[in-house]
């Protein structure tokens, strides 16, 4: 997720998380809901279980990622699943009249095929197909799926105009898209010009609309209120929001238009946080703008202390050269696992990380579920996905 960002705290977030199955549904031994027994399942059988099939038995994971309170991961063999919160539907497994707004664990999400990108939001989620085609679904206030409406969608839809997209990230309350050729499409509430903190996005679409200004684009990235854009030749332009100097132009001044961040160059990725942005650079180390919890960074990069020989950023968290993961704690750095990782992702409270033999463990929050081990209670080391 490129959204709201949490402390860097290590995984050791102090959330009171309640406990137990939490999924909203009939717990094995129970006596079932009307709606349950209206449905056919046999009693003392959770309803969601009815609803999606079993995964394969082979689930190995080759991708990940977290969103606000959820997180998916897409198999080897190409479905996706998610688990964590569910109240706008954002795990894209439907029936949204079962009023089931937790799932702690995977879910399959219906209608996908042939995904090659996840970009998960606040309260919604996104994949980019082979063919350039993007599917949204969940929360649609700010017209974030694209679809044309503002109706919360359940399963995945498709959005309109939208056939050679090559990139994709998901924020907040809006969702851009790097087209063929270099080019950057937005859609829903997009960061605009004189956004006054807390911001909220100024402009919205419902469709996807050109963003002016950007060519030769690989790579784009969300945040709550602003977002920045990646150019093939490693430097980086940021518009929205920029209360907190995350546009990295020097200033403190909102921009409509994107903006090119002073002092940066030859980055090879970019992370926007609710406040914040990061840059991780070619040669391993690691830039940040804005304010990221305890440290400010003020309106343009500066060094992240520790963030030496990494290869992989997102929210507070790190992936090193290696495969250690370490997140930030205020002025410190703690190791979360000391080796093995191939990938990791972010939420507000929560991280996960993916294993080179295709194994999910998370951390951190957990009262949506979030974690995918089948609690609700909050994990301070990483645990292993159930399924």
């Amino acid at each position: 997720m490129a959204n709201a960002r949490w402390p860097w705290v290590g995984g050791l977030v102090l959330v009171t998380a309640a406990c137990g199955g939490g999924d909203g549904a009939v717990a094995p031994g129970t006596v079932p809901s009307p709606s349950a027994m209206a449905s056919g399942a046999p009693p003392g059988q959770r309803l969601a279980d009815q609803l999606t099939p079993p995964p394969p038995e082979n689930h190995l994971v080759d991708l990940i990622a977290a969103g606000g309170h959820h997180t998916c991961a897409r198999l080897v063999e190409g479905s996706v699943w998610c688990w964590g919160r569910n109240d706008h539907g954002q795990l894209g497994w439907g029936a949204p009249t079962l009023n089931m707004p937790t799932r702690t664990l995977p879910t399959l999400v219906r209608g996908l095929t042939g995904v090659e990108e996840l970009s998960l939001g606040q309260q919604h989620a996104c994949a980019r197909s082979k063919d350039g085609t993007v599917r949204c679904w969940g929360s649609n206030e700010n017209g974030q799926l694209g679809d044309g409406t503002a109706e919360d969608r359940y399963e995945p839809v498709q959005v309109k105009g939208v056939v050679d997209a090559i990139a994709l990230g998901a924020g907040s309350t809006a969702t851009c898209a790097v087209l063929t050729g270099g080019s950057v499409i937005c859609w829903g509430g997009l960061p605009g010009q004189n956004a006054v903190p807390p911001a909220a996005p100024v402009a919205q679409s419902r469709t996807a609309m050109p963003v002016s200004g950007l060519s030769d684009i690989v790579a784009v990235t969300v945040g709550r209120a602003h977002a920045c854009a990646l150019g093939s030749d490693g430097k980086v332009s940021c518009w929205g929001d920029n209360a907190a100097g995350q546009l990295g132009d020097g200033s403190v001044e909102s921009q409509a238009k994107p903006v090119a961040v002073k002092k940066l160059a030859g980055v090879a990725r970019v992370d926007a946080g609710t406040t914040s942005t990061c840059a991780l650079l070619r040669d391993a180390r690691v830039r940040c703008w804005g304010r990221l919890a305890e440290q400010e960074f003020g309106p343009v990069p500066k060094p992240l202390p520790g963030g030496s020989s990494v290869a992989e950023i997102a929210g507070s968290c790190a992936r090193g050269t290696e495969g250690a993961v370490s997140c930030r704690r205020g002025d410190g750095i703690e190791v979360v696992e000391e080796g093995g990782a191939a990938r990791i992702a972010a939420g507000e409270g929560h991280a996960c990380l993916l294993t080179g033999e295709g194994e999910v463990r998370c951390w951190g929050s957990n009262a949506s579920g979030q974690l995918g081990d089948g609690s609700k209670l909050v994990r301070t080391l990483p645990t292993a996905l159930r399924w």
